[in-house]
């Protein structure tokens, strides 16, 4: 299979199109970068524990009824438009 290659790249504008990579127009919240926390990889205290079981139960009851994550966007997206 024969592929002719190129020495030069003019002409490459007629037949491909740029598209502006313009900044973001949302500012940033903060001006410093984050900083990852130790703490944050500790396993939760028990106290703390007792409110994830409770979450945990409660989703395991909504997907044993049926509730999917496409049910909870689109319920997402109707009240939000």
């Amino acid at each position: 299979m024969y592929l002719p290659l190129q020495d030069n790249n003019k002409g490459w504008h007629n037949k491909w199109f740029i598209v502006s990579n313009p900044a973001s127009s949302l500012p940033p919240k903060i001006r410093f970068p984050l900083v990852h926390k130790a703490y944050w990889d500790d396993i939760p205290m028990p106290e703390e524990m007792t409110q994830v079981d409770v979450l945990l139960s409660e989703l395991a009851s909504l997907k044993a009824t049926g509730l999917t994550a496409t049910a909870v966007t689109l319920s997402f997206y109707k009240r939000l438009t």
